[in-house]
């Protein structure tokens, strides 16, 4: 990758949301191997504390179910562009119907559980207007 793409990506901030810690390491450390810069949260008031932060976020990745006594993360992606106009969203699910949900909230990118480290940058990389390919 050339350095100004490796340098940009280190400018991404994203935020990853799953109430599932292996799963969560898993998107995250994917993500930090192509230079994005990852937060990570394991449920819905960690990830709202995130969102009202002052940090930039280029792109939220949100479990649609977050635990049985958590609000939905169809919410928190819908809370989340309220809060902040230009934020994209790629919702993922492995126990619900992704695409079901996702006409729910207003997602850049969707995916279905389990999934690939390359599917997860191809919708990243999507979700964010980068190049295919890229990284």
């Amino acid at each position: 990758m050339p350095t100004t793409a490796m340098s940009d990506r280190e400018n991404r901030h994203v935020v990853v949301v799953d109430d599932t810690s292996e799963f969560r390491r898993f998107v995250a450390r994917v993500l930090e191997r192509q230079h994005f810069r990852v937060t990570a949260a394991g449920d819905f008031a960690s990830a709202i504390d995130i969102i009202e932060g002052r940090d930039r976020i280029d792109l939220l990745i949100a479990d649609v179910a977050l635990g049985p006594d958590s609000p939905h993360g169809v919410s928190l992606c819908n809370m989340a562009q309220l809060r902040r106009a230009r934020l994209k969203v790629i919702l993922m699910s492995g126990s619900h119907d992704v695409h079901h949900a996702a006409q729910y909230a207003n997602p850049a990118g969707v995916l279905q559980k389990p999934f690939t480290a390359r599917q997860l940058i191809d919708a990243v990389t999507t979700a964010l207007g980068e190049a295919a390919g890229a990284g």
